[in-house]
């Protein structure tokens, strides 16, 4: 049997950084087709953790595709350089934009996948409701969906220095 995700509040960084290696476990055990994860610069995720980039490769190798949205990827950039080589590597099954400062709020959602989605109750001390309820999944699902074409494409995989 499958591990299923909490519901529910989760509460600070420990218990965030936890959720969201057990999440990227899941999403490759279960093949989810896509994730959509959201937050200010993701310096706080543990996503230079190898085994964290490994589950990504599990997940990515069976078709997954990741949407990144980000007011600056610059300290994700800088602190997680596992990340950037699985980044570079999978570039085809990635796609990141930046959050216009135009936008003035943030989205609530922090993570966002077909049968699972966490929602942001205080983003800064790392306070979220984590839930399958098909309606709550949905909502924040449109409402990233009126975020995503009002941020520009960025992030790339490689820079090129011409």
């Amino acid at each position: 049997m499958s591990e299923a995700l909490p519901e529910g509040r989760i509460s600070g960084p420990r218990d965030f950084e936890a959720l969201l290696r057990q999440l990227v476990r899941v999403a490759a055990e279960q093949s989810w087709p896509q994730l959509c994860w959201y937050d200010t610069d993701f310096s706080s995720w543990p996503l230079g953790e190898q085994q964290v980039v490994d589950d990504l490769t599990r997940w990515s190798l069976g078709g997954g595709r990741l949407a990144m949205m980000a007011r600056d990827f610059r300290p994700l950039m800088q602190l997680a350089p596992r990340f950037l080589t699985w980044r570079r590597q999978f570039d085809h099954c990635v796609e990141a934009r930046v959050l216009s400062k135009a936008v003035p709020e943030e989205p609530a959602l922090a993570v966002w996948a077909p049968p699972w989605a966490l929602v942001a109750v205080d983003r800064p001390r790392r306070v979220f409701v984590a839930t399958s309820e098909p309606a709550v999944r949905a909502q924040r699902r449109q409402e990233w969906d009126s975020a995503w074409p009002l941020a520009t494409v960025g992030f790339p995989a490689s820079v090129l220095g011409l």
